[in-house]
């Protein structure tokens, strides 16, 4: 008995998490079928499970493409706001220059930018990449220049008394310290490139889960959409987490305690 509680006091919070989905989803598929909701309307949760496993072959590789899409995205703008960050740093001048057009960049909806993409680039898979990438752009800049000047004074003169060059300072001070602050900005990255690359799918394509939405919605089969959706949660979500195991790891080996 102590140990079911001791089990049901450690794992609380997904227990909980689980229980209120399963309340939602029972009273959801209640509530459709006593008010007769037509399935164009709002279909059951029943009926969406059983499209996702019938549709599976289609909505899986949809979904792999757009992953592709999402990683490849995060992956480019990541690493060019790390580096403008990095070069803000050193050229003061440069931040002055360049930061309201980044700014300008983040303040155009994506929805306007996709159409232009998809006319210069096709609706291949570098569109997509290029609208992830641009989407998850800003807060990873935001952030990683936050954090690579958030350093200990000490340390920084322990640094310099000991000669370190400016180089020897970013890698072995400046980035370790700046790690809570860019796992912060990549968790949230990860979360648009996704957004990102089904704007740019739903714009133009002929393959991903924005295709796939892009279809049903022209079909009116509102369960294919739900469908789409799962899949599109479950990896956004997966993406997240994943990152975030990443971060503890990381964080855990450097001593370091991540952003609240």
């Amino acid at each position: 008995m102590n140990r079911f509680l001791r089990f049901l006091n450690f794992y609380r919070i997904p227990i909980l998490t689980f229980s209120v989905l399963v309340c939602f989803l029972i009273g959801w598929e209640i509530l459709v079928r006593l008010w007769d909701v037509s399935p164009h309307i709002l279909p059951t949760p029943s009926a969406i499970i059983t499209t996702c496993y019938a549709k599976y072959n289609v909505l899986l590789p949809a979904i792999g493409v757009t992953a592709i899409e999402c990683l490849l995205g995060l992956i480019l703008g990541s690493g060019l706001a790390i580096i403008l960050s990095i070069s803000f740093l050193y050229v003061p001048l440069l931040e002055e220059i360049a930061y309201p057009y980044a700014v300008a960049v983040k303040a155009v909806p994506v929805v306007a930018i996709s159409p232009l993409l998809i006319l210069w680039f096709g609706n291949g898979l570098f569109s997509k990449v290029i609208m992830a990438a641009l989407i998850c752009f800003f807060p990873v800049l935001v952030n990683a220049t936050t954090g690579l000047r958030q350093i200990s004074s000490e340390a920084l003169n322990l640094f310099q008394t000991l000669s370190a060059s400016r180089t020897q300072i970013l890698i072995h001070l400046r980035i370790p310290s700046s790690a809570p602050y860019l796992f912060s900005s990549l968790k949230v990255g990860s979360t648009l490139s996704v957004v990102g690359a089904i704007v740019a799918e739903l714009a133009g394509a002929d393959k991903g889960i924005g295709f796939v939405l892009m279809v049903a919605a022209l079909q009116l089969d509102t369960t294919l959409l739900f469908s789409a959706l799962i899949f599109i949660s479950l990896f956004g979500v997966s993406l997240f987490w994943a990152l975030a195991l990443l971060e503890r790891k990381i964080l855990d080996r450097l001593h370091l305690r991540p952003v609240n």
